[in-house]
């Protein structure tokens, strides 16, 4: 494979000197057929299925002329309602590939075989009984016990809640009310009756008096857990930073890969972030009993992660004046497009939590090698696009430096075909608003600007297109 790795980039970078510099303008492809005509063109050079890289060095950058910086001197522009200064001193991030695929997608419920399958890797071979809504009397119990602390923690220190501490102490006080009817109603177990074999009425195995591991399926998504309320609760609430390089929490992720080679996907997930339970969640209510991680995955498609930014429009208040003037078509939001993740809560060497959401099946390969656009042509659609579509509240001058460029996957859908996507390349480029933050996040949920890889089309992700 090393030895076809230079005949494989020279072709890359002749072919890709080849594309012509557009005439007009790069704008949002709204599905005008375009993109369709340029993934039905011959793949580059020949198919090559494994990634290779130079020195660790991916050969996207030589294919590309992509330069592991890019930098944009400060630039201002007015722009609804306000005016927005852009500089750039960002890494180019590049997967470790020598081919980038394009594939078909449809949202797609898990076919009972992969089902099953995951079920296995996760319920193991326990008898399995008909899911059953609801807490027992002891996890009700606990859920008590974590206010009453509450309440204590509240008592304890008054000047904490300064303004709003008989509001603070009424709500707590009211939850453990509710608590406690539903305790006197809950059972002290469940009734276990047979199962009939569908995942969307779910199904339970017991792990132990009391405790019982839950699974089931909603549309394009599968929620599995073991009844111990402690890890479920502190690790969604408030999770420490990003702590990915000790040995627990490699044990935890081993967990989880291991769980992902039994399912039968060990190569099309990637992990993403790795983050401790915090024991001191809720003011300490759990005495530090926690030890668990979570494990954040994304899917992966020809080794090029299907990353999971939505795409940023300034403040909510300025976007809404921007669709009231006519300058901004108002998102569908029923219509939004989710990226697929997978959230996993390992403690004590075993998965308490997993939620799958927004599953898309990846179908047949369009393009086993689709020609990508040189980066200079990427550079100048990143600037054609970077003032546009970005609202700032009126006055509310604002400054942003982008720090991060990347190529990433993205599902697309595709023209005059309801349901139906593409798997295809794009650039993200990340950004952070220097007024309103003092240093750069550690984690990014918008995308900036997204740009099609293909055809330097601007794409929004929320809308999908």
């Amino acid at each position: 494979m090393m030895k076809k790795l230079p005949i494989l980039l020279l072709c890359l970078v002749l072919l890709l000197a080849c594309v012509p510099t557009p005439e007009e303008e790069f704008v949002v492809n709204k599905a005008d057929g375009t993109l369709e005509e340029k993934l039905t063109s011959d793949p580059v050079s020949e198919f090559a299925s494994e990634p290779a890289a130079v020195d660790g060095i991916s050969p996207l950058y030589t294919a590309l002329g992509a330069p592991e910086r890019w930098t944009m001197d400060a630039t201002t522009r007015t722009v609804p309602f306000a005016e927005l200064t852009i500089s750039a001193d960002a890494a180019v991030v590049l997967p470790n590939v020598t081919v980038v695929p394009v594939y078909a997608a449809s949202q797609h419920s898990f076919p009972k075989e992969t089902l099953d399958s995951i079920a296995d890797a996760l319920l193991g071979d326990g008898e399995r009984y008909a899911f059953e809504e609801g807490m027992l009397k002891w996890e009700w119990e606990e859920r008590i016990k974590v206010w009453q602390k509450r309440i204590e923690e509240i008592q304890s220190h008054p000047e904490q809640y300064e303004g709003w501490f008989e509001e603070a102490l009424r709500q707590e006080k009211e939850s453990i009310l509710s608590a406690v009817e539903q305790y006197n109603k809950a059972p002290v177990d469940y009734d276990c009756k047979p199962w009939d074999g569908s995942f969307k009425t779910g199904c339970m195995t017991r792990i132990s008096d009391g405790v019982y591991a839950k699974l089931r399926v909603a549309g394009d998504r599968i929620i599995f857990s073991i009844s111990i309320y402690r890890s479920v609760l502190a690790g969604l609430y408030n999770p420490l930073p990003n702590d990915a390089d000790t040995p627990e929490a490699n044990a935890a992720c081993a967990v989880v890969e291991a769980f992902l080679e039994r399912a039968g996907y060990a190569d099309r997930f990637t992990i993403a972030r790795v983050q401790a339970l915090n024991p001191a969640s809720w003011n300490q209510a759990y005495e530090n009993e926690i030890s668990g991680y979570e494990v954040s995955l994304l899917p992966v498609y020809g080794g090029i992660t299907l990353a999971p930014y939505w795409t940023g429009h300034g403040s909510d208040t300025a976007q809404q004046a921007a669709v009231k003037k006519g300058l901004f078509e108002e998102i569908d939001y029923d219509e939004t497009i989710g990226p697929e993740t997978i959230s996993v809560i390992v403690e004590n060497g075993r998965i308490v939590l997993l939620d799958w959401s927004h599953h898309f099946e990846r179908g047949e390969c369009i393009n086993e090698n689709v020609p990508l656009l040189p980066f200079s042509e990427i550079e100048r659609a990143i600037k054609n696009a970077i003032f546009s579509e970005h609202f700032l509240d009126e006055g509310q001058n604002d400054t942003i430096r982008i720090v991060r460029i990347e190529l990433n996957m993205m599902r697309v859908k595709q023209k005059d075909a309801e349901g139906s996507y593409y798997f295809l390349p794009v650039w993200d480029v990340l950004a952070y608003s220097t007024v309103w933050n003092d240093r750069e996040p550690t984690r990014f949920t918008n995308a900036y600007v997204t740009i099609n890889a293909i055809d330097g089309s601007r794409i929004d992700r929320t809308r999908g297109y």
